[in-house]
């Protein structure tokens, strides 16, 4: 078994966009609302929560998050990535974490 420290910039996206798929529209919501707010700032934070207060649904809710976990990757870091996917599965226990290598290949 990998160490985060040691799975792939891939490895890391996949998984945080496949556990992304798997929540519900709540957990989705609150948790860009929370790690908005602690990424970007009181300003960034609250043109952030405006936005995701535009998606009708869960799929532009979903949509919506996938763009946000690649501007994490492209502005921060694949660190913080990992920690919008703990962040993620903090808000749902029991959603089973993703191991994408074994999800999407095995």
């Amino acid at each position: 078994t990998q160490t985060p420290q040691a799975e792939s910039p891939d490895t890391v996206m996949r998984g945080v966009l496949t556990q992304v798929e798997g929540l519900p529209y709540p957990v989705l919501y609150e948790a860009l609302n929370a790690y908005g707010k602690t990424l970007l700032g009181v300003i960034g934070g609250y043109k952030f929560a405006l936005q995701v207060e535009r998606c009708s649904g869960l799929f532009e809710l979903q949509d919506f998050t996938r763009r946000f976990v690649i501007r994490i990757r492209d502005e921060f870091s694949l660190e913080d990535v990992r920690r919008f996917g703990r962040h993620l599965q903090k808000l749902a226990p029991n959603q089973p974490a993703i191991e994408p290598t074994r999800q999407l290949l095995g």
